[in-house]
């Protein structure tokens, strides 16, 4: 299945269930549905209570049954929101936009590092 066949699956669905029994370490798929507008049903397990909101995004369910009755109300959801909310905090631009700002503050906590040492080496006479 290719890219774009996988995004017309995903936006056409009712919502991506997907029961999970790991720790998620970050879970694209669960970004890809909710950018489709796809309310996601899963269990709340590793970094995906970071990734979607309770009742805003999907539902969170530990048991069958609890699975199973978030279906029930998966029409509730505003699918709008879903991608609004992915491409709000997940999106090419914003990933860019603060993998720079985390790149600047390394460089600026590294130049903060280095002055000091400088100091210290040309007053002892290693800077010239």
């Amino acid at each position: 299945m290719g890219e774009s066949q996988k995004a017309q699956l995903l936006a056409g669905a009712i919502a991506l269930l997907m029961p999970i029994e790991w720790d998620e370490p970050f879970g694209l798929s669960f970004i890809e549905a909710l950018a489709a507008g796809t309310p996601v049903i899963t269990r709340a397990k590793g970094a995906l209570p970071e990734l979607l909101r309770q009742g805003e995004h999907g539902f969170f369910a530990e048991t069958e049954d609890e699975l199973v009755e978030a279906c029930s109300r998966v029409h509730c959801i505003d699918r709008a929101a879903c991608r609004r909310w992915a491409i709000d905090h997940f999106s090419a631009t914003r990933m860019v936009d603060e993998y720079e700002a985390a790149y600047t503050r390394l460089l600026e906590l590294s130049a903060e590092r280095r002055e000091p040492e400088a100091v210290v080496m040309e007053s002892v006479g290693f800077g010239d």
